[in-house]
C-alpha cells in the first residue's frame, strides 16, 4: 500500500513541476496578443496571466486561437485545431508550418504491473502493490492545410493516405511511388512539401 501511496505522490510531483507558469503569448481569434505567463492544464484549457503576481484566468478555444511559450532562445507555438478522432478543438505543438502545417499530440502513458500477497488466508484480502511501472510518450501527428477545416493523422505507414495527401507535389508523390519516401522521417517529407510545392 505504501509503494501505490508513494507511486501517486510521485505522479502528483511530476505533474506540478511540469505544470507551471511560462513566459507566453496568449493568441485570440480577432489577432490580439497577449502579453504574460502561462501554462496549458486539464481538458486542453490555458491558465494566463500579466504578471507572476496576478491570479491567472483560464481560457479555452471559443475565442483563444493558441498561445506561445518561450524557453530562453526557444519558442513553441500551439494552436486549437479540429481533428477527425475528436469533437472538440485539441491544443496542438505546431512542428512545421507552411501550405501544409505539422502538428504534434504528445501524451504520457504509464504501464504498472501490480503484485497480490498471496499469503492473506481470506482473498477478499489481498493486498495488492506496485511492483513496476515504466512510462513513455504516444506521440501523434497531424496533417493540416490552411483551407481544411480539420486536421489528419500523419501515419506513415498509410501509403494510400498519405499518397493522396501529397497528391498535388510531384517530387513527393514520385517519391511515395517508388518507396523513396521511407528514407525520410515524416517531418522530412512535409518540409521537402513545403520547399518544392509550397507556392
Amino acid at each position: 500500500m505504501k509503494k501505490i501511496l508513494l507511486f501517486i505522490l510521485y505522479i502528483v510531483f511530476i505533474n506540478e513541476t511540469i505544470s507551471q507558469f511560462r513566459k507566453a503569448d496568449l493568441l485570440f481569434k480577432d489577432g490580439t496578443v497577449l502579453k504574460g505567463y502561462g501554462m496549458v492544464i486539464k481538458d486542453d484549457k490555458i491558465k494566463f496571466k500579466i504578471s507572476l503576481e496576478d491570479e491567472p484566468d483560464v481560457w479555452d478555444n471559443l475565442i483563444v486561437k493558441g498561445i506561445i511559450f518561450y524557453d530562453f532562445e526557444i519558442s513553441q507555438e500551439y494552436e486549437y485545431i479540429h481533428t477527425k478522432n475528436k469533437k472538440k478543438p485539441e491544443l496542438l505543438r505546431i512542428v512545421k508550418k507552411g501550405k501544409i502545417t505539422l502538428y504534434e499530440r504528445r501524451k504520457v502513458v504509464w504501464n504498472m504491473k501490480f503484485n497480490s500477497n498471496k499469503n492473506t488466508l481470506n482473498t477478499f484480502e489481498k493486498v495488492k502493490s506496485v511492483s513496476d511501472y515504466s512510462q513513455f510518450e504516444d506521440i501523434d501527428l497531424f496533417l493540416k492545410r490552411e483551407h481544411e477545416k480539420k486536421a489528419i493523422l500523419y501515419n506513415r505507414t498509410m501509403k494510400k493516405s498519405i499518397q493522396e495527401y501529397f497528391k498535388d507535389c510531384d517530387v513527393i508523390r514520385d517519391m511515395i511511388q517508388e518507396d523513396e519516401y521511407k528514407k525520410y522521417n515524416r517531418i522530412q517529407l512535409v518540409n521537402y512539401y513545403n520547399v518544392f510545392c509550397g507556392e
